[in-house]
């Protein structure tokens, strides 16, 4: 892991590198770190009080505004630890802590008590070579991995709204598509987790006008976010006389 670790961060100019979370111990207490990633790591710490310590500390080393990503294997026991962690910064103050990625929400998570799914995603990657980590003949060049996350912002998710930055504070609301995109002749079907913290499918027809996303629900995949608004029927449609339908 070291090795591979200084051979991501290889083009970065001022680069500290430590080895170990325990060398922390030994940097001033000011000490703050703009970015943190912690991947594939809590689940080494068996004991759940331990491992909820860790976080916190690495939470406090966080600097305002800085981000903290934790990674996690993407199976049940991964998407628990992850659900640990977003219940820890639920109970803290939207004003230092928010959750950016992948919920669109700040609310219970809508999969916690399923039975059949986990909110997970799914990423394909190449195999580093074998001087970065040891790999076996047989092995394929390309992997299909399966992780839970959680990106955390330190302080407010925005200090106030322009025009420089509407589009992105605008996407903070936007769906999460959280499986596979099912692709059909003339129409595709996406399961979002949307912000109002509920797990929604979507059904998007060819025959949608285009500001329903029918185009872009072909390109998009398991993880993107969803920006399109949904298609009311007919009947559900509220209409004033000389007005545009209102949804």
């Amino acid at each position: 892991m070291n090795r591979l670790g200084k051979y991501l961060t290889k083009e970065m100019d001022s680069f500290d590198w430590n080895s170990s979370i325990h060398e922390l111990a030994i940097l001033e207490n000011n000490y703050k770190f703009d970015m943190i990633n912690c991947s594939f790591v809590l689940e080494e710490i068996l004991s759940p009080k331990d491992r909820l310590l860790l976080v916190e500390t690495l939470i406090e080393k966080l600097a305002p505004n800085g981000f903290i990503t934790f990674v996690f294997v993407g199976s049940p026991m991964g998407f628990r630890y992850m659900h640990d962690i977003r219940q820890i910064i639920l109970k803290k103050s939207r004003e230092d802590f928010n959750i950016l990625g992948p919920c669109p929400h700040h609310l219970e998570c809508p999969l916690l008590n399923s039975t059949s799914t986990w909110c997970h995603f799914e990423q394909s990657w190449p195999r580093y070579s074998g001087n970065i980590i040891p790999r076996d003949k047989s092995e394929r060049n390309i992997i299909k991995s399966k992780f839970c996350y959680i990106t955390i912002r330190k302080g407010l998710l925005s200090t106030g709204i322009n025009s420089s930055n509407i589009e992105l504070i605008k996407s903070f609301k936007y769906s999460r598509i959280i499986n596979s995109v099912i692709k059909r002749d003339g129409h595709n079907i996406l399961d979002l987790c949307n912000n109002f913290g509920k797990i929604e499918r979507r059904i998007v027809a060819r025959s949608f006008e285009n500001i329903y996303g029918y185009k872009e629900s072909k390109k998009l995949e398991w993880g993107d976010l969803w920006k399109y608004p949904l298609r009311l029927s007919n009947k559900y449609k509220k209409e004033e006389k000389g007005s545009i339908n209102i949804i």
